[in-house]
């Protein structure tokens, strides 16, 4: 090994290392303190861990049992989570990354660590690229993986601001933060796999520079076309504006037009198969997926203020708004002509004008798209800290080399922050409990895997077996929620007429309501004091998904006050109580699974189905003509 190969090699395993302690740390030390009566899991209800972890990795789940066809996580039929086909390629990504391990917690850490550490290592790639250097490239690798939310909160107003933002999620300094705060690159799935083929993007535009045989080309492009539109939306958008604003752009400096035709070859080859294999199918059945029910569920309109929707001029500033040094350092960057792989940043300009213009002419563009757009663009911090060296070094005349020393005294400033948050995050999501489950929870979900056939329909009623069976085991639920896009009238309608069928008093329902009201999302149960109280609001989260879905039926779920429930949705729910029936769509129920905490005093509940596992905390019981 070369002594350059060894200048590079050892920054790059020190920011891997630094990477997987970050990410593994909070994990492993709550491993290591599980109370005795209790399971580790990396993947809780939300009565324990806030976060979407659980429905990303509900969808992984599905990618693991069904590689090559796409379903619903916990339905026989797609529904409105049509939607989802949009992020294919991400949570099979998720799953291979995996490796297919049995035990969902192990092959849950592997695939969040290696998704991490992977878009650090091609963030470390490209900035090596671009500058030679290996400490420059480690801090503008750990930059971008760990600081990328300090860029949106520029002139945010209402308080924030990069130094609360650093203080309160980076440091962590109220002990409450965990991955998804600190960053959208720790989102599962979304953004810690889909933000890989951002990174791909990039290497495939300094790849598509260089001097390699058309059929390669060909391959490589048609392969990343075939992936690339099946992301995330946000992702896809900024990646092929990226791609084939930066390609033309260069086809035309360079009067080189064979690579461009090669690579629009590719791409138009990679839409035919797409449509061949159902592309439009799957456009249609989004299409077709009830409209009201997704708007709700996919925009932040709780507390009544519901976004009416965007012109495309308040788009764009917005977005100007919230990006604007990235912005003005590419401007400056191509004015003053001071990088040689400009042409890389100024497809951002034409890309942002592009995507903007197609998504203000073409769609009704509301809150649910400007937060994609926002998610789409990590690489924004990455392209601001690359021109801040840029700057530097051309107005301060500083060489590489000497912005390397740089780089390597200013590093502990980098690191020591998120580390600090780390321990904090670590010690916090110890003490709740947050990857903590009961043992006997986890024993009726080994046992629901072992024991019946994939994809049985399970009848539960716990907030954590709504939320969990999807993630750990491979059956279907009968109630299954508006939080997985279903209608929340047929939701609160099916969970009315089970409490019946089991013989339970459905005005429990009502009580729960009138208890539990939160016009907020909680996020952690520290914030609400109580894990009772708590449980309660993600009950009614998890059935009508209240408080993004504001309305049932045109009737407004929230008071004029905005403090309780509207009389005229009390109302609505007592006489859907009083008028419902016992009768189930029995068809669609294999087995019923009872938590003894919630129903303590259950003796019976019907003819057709008989007990067939018991523990101390549950009962899994079993239609009568079905075998075990």
């Amino acid at each position: 090994m070369t002594i350059i190969n060894e200048l590079v090699l050892w920054p790059y395993v020190l920011g891997g290392l630094y990477c997987l302690v970050y990410i593994l740390y909070p994990f492993l030390y709550s491993y290591s303190k599980t109370p005795d009566g209790s399971v580790w899991v990396p993947v809780n209800n939300q009565v324990k861990h806030c976060g979407d972890n659980r429905i990303y990795s509900a969808g992984v789940q599905e990618a693991r049992l069904n590689f090559f066809k796409f379903n619903h996580p916990c339905s026989s039929t797609i529904g409105n989570m049509a939607i989802d086909y949009t992020r294919i390629t991400s949570y099979r990504t998720a799953a291979l990354l995996g490796f297919f391990i049995s035990d969902e917690r192990i092959s849950f850490l592997v695939s969040f660590a290696l998704s991490i550490l992977i878009q650090y290592s091609l963030i470390f790639i490209v900035a090596l690229y671009m500058f030679h250097y290996a400490w420059i490239a480690l801090v503008i690798s750990l930059l971008s993986t760990f600081w990328f939310k300090i860029i949106i909160y520029f002139n945010e107003g209402k308080g924030v601001s990069p130094l609360n933002y650093l203080k309160k999620y980076v440091c962590n300094r109220d002990g409450e933060s965990f991955f998804d705060l600190v960053n959208d690159n720790f989102r599962y799935v979304i953004m810690s796999v889909a933000g890989i083929y951002t990174w791909i993007t990039i290497l495939l535009i300094l790849f598509s520079e260089g001097d390699h045989q058309s059929s390669l080309v060909f391959l490589v492009f048609l392969i990343y076309f075939i992936l690339i539109p099946l992301v995330y939306p946000s992702t896809t958008l900024f990646s092929l504006s990226l791609l084939f604003c930066s390609i033309g752009i260069t086809s035309i400096q360079t009067n080189n037009w064979n690579q461009l035709m090669v690579i629009g070859g590719a791409f138009s080859a990679a839409i035919l198969l797409l449509f061949l294999f159902g592309l439009v199918s799957r456009l249609k059945d989004i299409l077709q997926s009830n409209l009201e029910v997704l708007h709700g569920s996919h925009n932040m309109t709780y507390g009544g203020n519901e976004k009416k929707g965007f012109s495309l001029r308040s788009i764009f500033f917005s977005l100007v708004k919230k990006f604007y040094f990235s912005i003005s350092f590419v401007l400056f960057l191509i004015l003053m002509k001071v990088c040689h792989f400009q042409y890389v940043f100024v497809p951002i300009i034409f890309g942002l004008v592009m995507m903007l213009s197609a998504v203000g002419f073409f769609f009704r563009v509301d809150a649910s798209v400007l937060r994609l757009i926002e998610r789409g663009g990590i690489h924004f911090l990455f392209f601001s800290i690359c021109s801040a060296f840029y700057i530097i070094s051309n107005y301060f005349g500083m060489r590489f080399s000497e912005l390397n020393l740089l780089s390597l005294v200013v590093l502990p400033f980098i690191c020591y922050p998120p580390l600090v948050g780390c321990y904090r995050m670590a010690a916090f999501l110890q003490k709740s409990g947050a990857y903590c489950m009961p043992k006997e929870e986890w024993e009726i979900y080994q046992i629901i895997k072992k024991e019946t056939a994939p994809r049985s329909s399970i009848l539960a009623f716990s907030v954590s077996n709504l939320q969990l069976l999807p993630v750990y085991t491979h059956s279907n639920l009968f109630i299954r929620g508006a939080e997985w896009l279903e209608d929340p009238l047929e939701e609160l309608k099916k969970y009315i007429s089970a409490l019946k069928f089991i013989k339970r008093d459905a005005n429990e329902l009502l009580t729960y309501f009138n208890e539990y009201f939160s016009n907020a999302f909680s996020c952690s149960p520290t914030q609400i004091k109580s894990e009772k109280l708590y449980k309660g609001q993600q009950l009614i989260n998890t059935l009508i998904y209240f408080p993004h879905v504001q309305r049932i039926k045109g009737i407004p779920l929230v008071g004029d006050n905005k403090s309780a429930w509207s009389p005229d949705f009390i109302a609505f729910l007592t006489n859907l109580i009083n008028n419902s029936t016992n009768e189930l769509a029995l068809n669609e129920i294999d087995y019923i699974l009872i938590d003894k905490e919630d129903f303590p005093d259950i003796i019976d509940i019907s003819d057709q189905f008989r007990e067939t596992f018991v523990n101390k905390r549950f009962i899994l019981y079993k239609k009568t003509n079905q075998e075990f």
